[in-house]
């Protein structure tokens, strides 16, 4: 498979869960060169759904080899790239579903979105759950 440049770093991280402070780690992506007037050099990108010869072609970041083995890097971005599937046209279908989930919500009516539709917050009251407010944490 031949590598497709892309101006994507990938970055592996340890994180901690908002909800109950498990720790994981976290595969994402950011843009190397973010284009001018844009938000993109604060965006964390999913990268799940991203064709194998992209990953080939993104660089991975320098904190990231500082923090994270060669052979965890590569485990944790294995575990990223077959998150939907183990193969590209298991993963695509995938895609495409979301895709069409997405089209199917936004012609919806305002009614039909609110009868459809649950907030977060009515989810975790359904499973007896509070949301944790962790905005003093630091």
């Amino acid at each position: 498979m031949r590598p497709v440049s892309k101006n994507i770093s990938i970055i592996v991280s340890n994180e901690k869960d908002t909800f109950d402070d498990e720790g994981y780690v976290n595969v994402s992506g950011k843009y190397n060169y973010p284009k001018e007037n844009t938000d993109e050099h604060s965006y964390s990108l999913a990268l799940e759904f991203t064709a194998w010869n992209e990953w080939l072609g993104m660089d991975i970041d320098k904190k990231s080899l500082q923090n994270f083995s060669e052979l965890e890097i590569i485990a944790h971005c294995l575990y990223e790239m077959t998150f939907m599937g183990f193969e590209e046209e298991e993963i695509q279908a995938e895609m495409n579903k979301v895709e069409k989930d997405i089209e199917d919500y936004k012609n919806m009516t305002d009614e039909e979105k609110e009868k459809n539709t649950t907030s977060l917050d009515e989810l975790l009251k359904e499973f007896g759950e509070e949301k944790k407010d962790n905005t003093d944490k630091k």
